[in-house]
């Protein structure tokens, strides 16, 4: 704001000037001096100990604080190892405990990484606004199991296909890692295969790509201050799993079921046309085996997009919107049993938002019923749940459910939102042949020629998917 000098020279005597400029910079000067408080070297007087109570992995302190003026709280030192480095966790006055946890579950202030039950001393001190000590309180701790132990009695491991499946419960939901290790080929001596790290209650993880020969596996479980537990060794023979091809030799195996004869709108199957603008969208695109994520330009840059904008596809003449839930049928012309499925997404820019099925099953038989000629809303009524359609998805009751599977991004969330954040490995699915992995129920053996996709829902939420390869792995049944 620009000032007014003539209101000064106008209105306000050169003498009353003159007196105010003195008082200002008088009280500019001094009062510095007041906005700190006075530094000291009295040391303040040490906390009591109340109580001291051992948790899993560390233990908890509760004391009381001298009657010192300038208290700004308490401090404790530590050392994760005999000789460590020396740590420290400081607590502010206004609280009076702190969890000496790592030791284990965090309350107010933290000690953390201490990976055994055996007794160990720690000091508290009292600090004031001066970064004075007091002399210093020790007290022994002896905290209960870590969590890192928890887990691993509970690590069990079982065969499956094409590797080992590791299971644990991790109840403190604390962070850790999983090192599967197999022998080196020459010396013997165990290498390290792969690592998995979670914080889940309930932990799993498949590690695969094993031939389904007996294996000796080394199996090793540490927390994020890199404690280990005791190792876990077992001989496994992994289940035979192979990649069940949709093409082979440029010679489609795969097949829409109702395609040939034009039934697929009788099941309530996706369309098998061009989308508007992208003139080879068919179904046989999802077993190219052009699997690496694309944007549909240029060649070999496939996607299929499943959709359809009414129910006319259907219904013929109707005008509502497409209905939950979207349906698919493959006919994959041998019958296998199937372990787990893949599909790679559209790439589109944000990463992410290309339309992506988040929930949805998968069912298996090998005898699906008949269409019967001229009643496409009788087909309807019985390979649907669509209300238009009298829909009652009776179906199911002649098929078997192989999966109920839903995509989780490592956030935990599934939809899209413009601008959301997405990890190293969820990026890594969306834009890399990886794609993205999903167990078939366990239980169930049997194999089947016929599979159906039940889409639910998307990420967006569009009724529509637009997807690059469909994969999966399993052992033929012939």
């Amino acid at each position: 704001m620009k000032t007014n000098n003539n209101f000064w020279r106008t209105f306000i005597p050169s003498s009353f000037r003159l007196f105010i400029f003195s008082c200002f910079v008088f009280f500019s000067c001094e009062a510095p001096e007041q906005w700190h408080e006075a530094k000291d070297s009295v040391a303040p007087g040490d906390v009591k100990i109340v109580r001291v109570e051992n948790i899993n992995g560390g233990a908890r302190i509760l004391y009381t604080l001298p009657a010192d003026n300038d208290l700004l709280g308490a401090k404790v030192r530590y050392s994760l190892t005999e000789g460590g480095e020396k740590l420290e966790r400081y607590c502010s006055a206004h609280f009076d405990g702190f969890n000496t946890e790592g030791y284990g579950e965090v309350d107010t202030l933290e000690i953390d990484g201490y990976g055994n039950t055996d007794k160990r001393t720690v000091t508290v001190f009292a600090v004031d606004k001066s970064d004075n000590l007091s002399k210093g309180i020790t007290v022994e701790i002896e905290p209960d199991v870590p969590a890192i132990e928890m887990m691993r009695s509970t690590l069990a491991t079982s065969s499956t296909f094409g590797g080992v499946k590791t299971e644990w419960k991790n109840e403190m939901k604390k962070d850790m890692a999983i090192s599967l290790y197999t022998p080196d080929s020459i010396t013997g001596e165990p290498v390290l295969f792969d690592t998995y790290f979670s914080n889940d209650f309930i932990g799993k993880y498949v590690f695969r790509s094993f031939e389904s020969v007996p294996t000796n596996f080394h199996i090793e479980m540490r927390d994020r201050w890199d404690n280990y537990s005791e190792p876990f060794d077992t001989v496994i023979t992994p289940l035979f799993e192979q990649q069940i091809f949709g093409k082979i030799d440029n010679v489609n195996i795969w097949s829409h079921l109702g395609l040939d004869d034009g039934t697929w709108a009788d099941h309530g199957d996706l369309s098998n046309k061009p989308l508007l603008w992208v003139a080879n969208a068919y179904t046989w695109i999802l077993w190219d085996n052009r699997v690496q994520p694309n944007d549909d330009q240029p060649a070999p840059g496939w996607v299929y997009h499943g959709w359809s904008f009414t129910m006319d596809d259907w219904i013929p003449g109707s005008t509502s919107p497409t209905s939950w839930p979207l349906y698919l049928t493959i006919d994959m012309g041998r019958k296998s049993v199937l372990s787990r499925f893949n599909f790679t997404n559209r790439l589109r820019n944000p990463t992410y938002s290309s339309d992506i099925p988040i929930d949805f099953e998968i069912w298996g038989t090998n005898d699906p019923k008949p269409i019967t000629p001229g009643d496409r809303l009788g087909n309807l009524s019985y390979w649907t749940s669509w209300s238009e359609a009298g829909g009652t998805d009776a179906w199911k009751n002649d098929w078997v459910k192989l999966a109920n599977c839903k995509l989780v991004l490592s956030s935990g969330e599934s939809k899209y939102r413009a601008g959301m954040a997405l990890s190293a490995d969820d990026m890594e699915r969306c834009t890399t042949e990886r794609g993205w992995d999903f167990d078939m129920d366990e239980g169930v053996s049997t194999p089947f020629r016929y599979v159906r996709f039940v889409i639910k829902d998307t990420n967006t939420g569009a009724k529509m998917f637009s997807l690059v390869e469909f994969r999966f792995w399993g052992a033929y049944a012939d």
